[in-house]
């Protein structure tokens, strides 16, 4: 499945749109990142025009602080903003997630292997737990796509949970082979492209490319 990062700088909300129109047939997912928004009311028109369109998106806000403030963020990202699932810190606590988690109808994905080369610091010691954790609370993980190690690392380990796998193109990740369960995340690569239409189009193409690769 192909994810698409909508991390525009400084844009209007009808940049968004644009984009969204011109790449969501070749679209499985959405990622809207805070961070590059810098008008909060922009990102709640781009998630009502995407809920409007019926298209999957995730909140990539890597949510990790103590209980009470985790409901006060799920409230906001899955009864305001109507995502469709969001990514989550597990360093507080995985208790702490349980705000996110007892929404079965989303989808949260959990950091596992991030694709930032500091990573490795206290990954290399939490990842089989982390990993342990969302396969028992029916969670996803969030592996790094510019390292096939990883992917096949935890697949190996874990089977079944949902991986979005962000670092795919301008961070160094390549579609090399299809792991199941894989959500391949693309941002930099298809939005700043001078055909943004296209270049997702060859990314999805790309996917589908490798679907006998399936292990």
């Amino acid at each position: 499945m192909l994810c698409i990062g909508l991390d525009l700088i400084n844009k209007q909300s009808k940049d968004y749109k644009n984009l969204i129109d011109i790449t969501k047939d070749y679209c499985d997912f959405y990622k809207l990142n805070p961070a590059f928004f810098n008008d909060p009311n922009i990102i709640l028109e781009i998630a009502e025009y995407l809920n409007y369109l019926k298209l999957q998106w995730i909140y990539d806000g890597k949510i990790g602080d103590v209980l009470h403030t985790n409901k006060q963020y799920a409230n906001y990202i899955y009864h305001v903003l109507n995502a469709s699932g969001v990514t989550l810190n597990p360093f507080v606590g995985f208790d702490a997630l349980a705000p996110f988690i007892e929404h079965e109808d989303k989808y949260n994905f959990i950091l596992c292997r991030t694709s930032n080369s500091g990573s490795k610091l206290i990954q290399d010691f939490a990842w089989k737990q982390i990993s342990n954790f969302a396969h028992m609370s029916n969670s996803g993980l969030v592996v790094a796509g510019n390292s096939v190690p990883f992917l096949k690392q935890i697949r190996e380990f874990n089977p079944k949970s949902l991986i979005l796998s962000p670092g795919i193109g301008a961070q160094g990740g390549a579609i090399e082979e299809t792991i199941q369960n894989v959500i391949y995340s693309v941002s930099r690569s298809i939005i700043n492209s001078e055909d943004p239409g296209s270049a997702a189009m060859k990314y999805r193409q790309n996917i589908h490319g490798h679907a006998g690769d399936y292990q």
